[in-house]
């Protein structure tokens, strides 16, 4: 996946951007609520029956009705202004894991591509280059021209070049597990190096 993609897919799956952004939804829900509560009268009615009894022998019945109005009383703007606020720092506390999640994609992008290419570097430059010196030692020996050192210093470079490799695949490895974690989910993986997957 491109770069852009791994910090959208991980906006989208990390646990901790996605608790931040319930977080932030929740909060500004809340602070809708409050302030609806700051700007809106609400109206309570209720009505009443009273049983007989032995000093009242006779039904009663009754009514009440009431009135809050908040713009007489400050209470529910303060609460709203205060919910406000919260909203605030939830908006903050979602941009924040939003670019630590993206720091961590981007560092585990860098690794994974540096690994990328020192493997490349190894199989398509390295490995082969060690492979002809090796080649041309051989046959400078076969032909009486190189002696037994040189044979054995070429092959070493051969081995230590396959050693690099074997590291390299590695390395590489734990960088897309790293890339991964960092995305908060597996990825599509293909062959970087098609042609020499079999070398």
């Amino acid at each position: 996946w491109s770069l852009e993609r791994l910090l959208a897919e991980a906006r989208l799956r990390r646990p901790e951007t996605r608790m931040a952004r319930a977080a932030r939804e929740g909060a500004d829900a809340e602070t809708l609520a409050a302030q609806r509560e700051a700007t809106l009268p609400s109206f309570t009615v209720g009505l009443m029956y009273f049983a007989p009894v032995s000093t009242m022998p006779m039904h009663g019945y009754g009514a009440s009705l009431s009135a809050d109005l908040p713009w007489l009383w400050g209470g529910n703007a303060r609460r709203a202004d205060a919910r406000a606020l919260a909203g605030h720092a939830a908006k903050a506390e979602e941009a924040a894991a939003s670019l630590q999640s993206d720091a961590d994609v981007a560092a585990a992008f860098s690794t994974q591509r540096t690994s990328a290419e020192r493997l490349r570097v190894l199989l398509k430059q390295v490995r082969p280059t060690s492979r002809r010196a090796f080649d041309a030692a051989w046959a400078g020996y076969a032909a009486g021209e190189t002696d037994l050192l040189t044979i054995l210093a070429a092959r070493r470079s051969v081995i230590e070049a396959d050693v690099a490799i074997v590291s390299a695949r590695a390395a590489l490895e734990h960088a897309l597990t790293e890339l991964e974690w960092a995305v908060g989910a597996p990825l599509p993986r293909r062959s970087l190096f098609p042609e020499v997957a079999n070398e």
